[in-house]
């Protein structure tokens, strides 16, 4: 080690320390009514989930329009009536019998769906 270079060793108990930190927070901010209640149940339910957190991430991925295209159709289907499948040529395959004319989904490609990537 060169003399002079700072060494930051991280224990679990200091993990767990900011851990309560981060929860005490949070209590905190609901307490004294910074954030809804529905706010940090939603915060909890995301961050509990992984496979959400998976989806978001790769939302934000997408292009603009690819987004936009997906957030129509979901819109535009009930959730219980979506069917997904892959074809043998690879393409992923969403459907739904709430929707019948593929030309009554308008992506809104606008300003406010677009992600920056910083």
């Amino acid at each position: 080690m060169n003399k002079g270079q700072n060494v930051t060793t991280e224990t679990p108990h200091s993990t767990s320390d900011r851990a309560r930190a981060e929860v005490w927070e949070l209590i905190q901010a609901l307490v004294l009514g910074r954030t809804s209640p529905e706010r940090i149940l939603e915060l909890f339910y995301w961050s509990d989930d992984p496979c959400a957190l998976e989806l978001a991430r790769a939302s934000f991925s997408m292009s603009s329009e690819a987004r936009a295209t997906l957030r129509a159709f979901l819109a535009a289907a009930r959730p219980q009536t979506i069917s997904v499948k892959i074809e043998p040529a690879g393409q992923l395959v969403l459907s739904s019998s709430d929707i019948t004319d593929h030309t009554a989904i308008t992506p809104d490609i606008d300003e406010k769906y677009k992600v920056s990537h910083r």
